[in-house]
């Protein structure tokens, strides 16, 4: 074999074996919890529309904020190939879930748990600093079929004390640190908290928002609506991602199938490359 063919042979090998980047569509989506007294809004009346946003859009991963058990149940039922990961704040794992859903075909699950947003993580059930309500962030390790592991955070702050959400944020970037080493993460979550506010500066300190990256003039933002579809609000719910995951879109999801709110949130979007 000639100099020029054994060169040309040696592209063609590294082109093989360099691995090609991943990329992932992934959602945060606060679905709100099925037994609330919403009148017209009520679960029963906006379930088929809750779970066809999810159904159009496919996407990779969702992060699911205040799911019952039964809401779980309708959701994997109807979307075939999602599985679910996570339990509920109580300390008999019951009550609202940070529900985590995968595409099983696309991505496999090695690792998970949920730690409690409070002094003591491990303690199930656990209510931290000034929080109304225990709260619970749940993550769980994935790996794509060419082998690309990331780590992805789902969770939901509380949304009355303010000492909570800063010290929940401290302990979640911590949690994103030390995972560091099973490479990138991507944090779903609904944060109760604005992109101006001291929660946010402190993830922003080892985070990127994919919405800000993407939209950085971005004026209408409000992501809580109440059923009313106002857009004028603060942004509390957020992908975020570490450094080194590449932003390519993202968008704050106003659908409305059949006409009917799916939630009192837009969900969020983000597609996401990577590194490989």
């Amino acid at each position: 074999m000639t100099r020029r063919s054994l060169f040309l042979a040696g592209l063609l090998w590294a082109s093989c074996a360099a691995p090609s980047a991943v990329e992932l569509e992934v959602m945060t989506y606060n679905l709100r919890y099925g037994t609330a007294l919403d009148g017209a809004d009520a679960w029963p009346f906006r379930w088929e529309a809750a779970i066809a946003v999810i159904a159009e859009r496919r996407p990779d991963v969702v992060g699911l904020q205040e799911v019952l058990a039964f809401q779980r149940e309708a959701l994997c039922a109807a979307l075939g190939d999602y599985e679910a990961f996570g339990v509920g704040r109580k300390a008999n794992g019951g009550g609202e879930q940070c529900t985590i859903l995968y595409r099983r075909g696309d991505l496999r699950l090695i690792d998970g748990g949920t730690f409690w947003l409070s002094e003591t993580p491990e303690e199930r059930g656990g209510k931290g600093w000034d929080a109304s309500l225990p709260r619970i962030c749940t993550w769980a390790l994935f790996e794509t079929a060419g082998g690309q592991r990331f780590t992805v955070f789902n969770t939901h702050f509380d949304h009355r004390g303010p000492r909570a959400r800063l010290e929940s944020a401290r302990l979640l970037a911590h949690r994103v640190s030390e995972r560091a080493e099973h490479g990138p993460a991507v944090v779903l979550g609904d944060l109760n908290a604005a992109e101006d506010s001291a929660p946010l500066a402190v993830l922003s300190d080892v985070l990127v928002d994919t919405f800000r990256a993407v939209h950085p003039g971005a004026v209408e933002v409000g992501t809580a609506h109440g059923f009313g579809g106002d857009r004028g609000g603060a942004k509390i719910d957020y992908v975020l991602v570490t450094p080194g995951v590449e932003p390519l879109a993202a968008q704050i999801v106003r659908d409305r199938p059949e006409g009917r709110w799916p939630s009192d949130h837009f969900p969020v979007t983000a597609r996401v490359r990577l590194p490989r």
